[in-house]
C-alpha cells in the first residue's frame, strides 16, 4: 500500500503540472484506480483512462473507462 503522504504528494505535483495547461482531453493509461483520471475530471479535463483490470475502475461519470491493454490502445482519435 502507498504511503498517504506520498499520495498526496504525488497528487499536488499532478495537479500543478495540469494547472500549466488550459485543459483538455487527457489519456489516463495503466489508470488502476483512477485517482489521477478522477484528479484531471475535476480540474475541467476531458479524460479516457485505460487499464487492463475493470473491477478497479471506480464508479465516476466524468471519466470514460476503458479496458484494454495499454499496448493495443491506438490514440489517434482521442
Amino acid at each position: 500500500m502507498v504511503d498517504e503522504s506520498i499520495s498526496r504528494r504525488r497528487h499536488a505535483v499532478f495537479g500543478r503540472l495540469l494547472g500549466l495547461f488550459p485543459p483538455g482531453t487527457c489519456v489516463d493509461l495503466g489508470t488502476g484506480h483512477g485517482s489521477f483520471a478522477r484528479q484531471a475530471a475535476s480540474l475541467g479535463w476531458t479524460v479516457t483512462a485505460i487499464d487492463a483490470r475493470t473491477e478497479r475502475f471506480p464508479v465516476d461519470e466524468r471519466v470514460t473507462w476503458v479496458q484494454a491493454d495499454i499496448r493495443d490502445v491506438d490514440l489517434s482519435p482521442l
